[in-house]
């Protein structure tokens, strides 16, 4: 599973711009565009709410990093609660690389913890462009806590390809220009209403 989020965070870094500000939240998959960011040449934000990202953030003096604060999860070594959700209210975001445990036509964005799932709800508030980063075990698959709707997303990255595996969710997709960037593909999609 290690190299499906690998993949994913490099399909991810063709959206990080100079002078732009991305969030990145508490999934494996934005710590493995954390440590892609290391040798970013140029100015970047990256807000987070999560420790794990941060530590790995902090070693590229070139990037300012914001760290959303609030009770520490230990096991997820994530800020969570409504002290995180105030300070993202008061924040513009660009790009928001954001991850979950479901995805599907019946439930849309869904989370297996209110508490992430409070958060990334926010993110998506908060953020012009929303990529949905997720490995295709979180494609057809429904959570108990809703995160937000399909129609919210800017973009979808998956490490396989939905056309097969999950062909209803992919025509729609289609069907309202939500584009899908899959990790056998080689090509560039831009997100929709793309520009900086």
């Amino acid at each position: 599973m290690q190299e499906e989020k690998k993949l994913l965070a490099s399909l991810c870094m063709q959206w990080i711009h100079e002078k732009s500000s991305i969030f990145l939240d508490c999934s494996t998959t934005a710590l493995h565009i954390a440590k892609q960011l290391a040798d970013f040449p140029g100015k970047l934000t990256v807000m987070t709410n999560s420790l794990a990202v941060a530590k790995e953030i902090d070693a590229n003096p070139q990037i300012r990093l914001i760290l959303f604060g609030g009770e520490l999860n230990r096991d997820r070594e994530a800020f969570e609660g409504q002290t995180v959700l105030e300070q993202m209210k008061t924040c513009f975001i660009n790009y928001a690389f954001v991850s979950s445990a479901g995805c599907s036509l019946e439930a849309g964005i869904t989370d297996s913890t209110r508490e992430e799932a409070d958060i990334r709800r926010q993110v998506l508030k908060q953020a012009k462009h929303k990529i949905l980063v997720v490995d295709n075990t979180k494609i057809g698959r429904n959570e108990v806590y809703v995160i937000g709707e399909l129609e919210q997303l800017s973009q979808v990255v998956v490490d396989h390809s939905i056309r097969k595996t999950n062909p209803d969710l992919w025509e729609w997709f289609q069907a309202h220009q939500i584009p899908v960037l899959e990790g056998k593909a080689e090509r560039k999609s831009k997100t929709k209403g793309d520009e900086r």
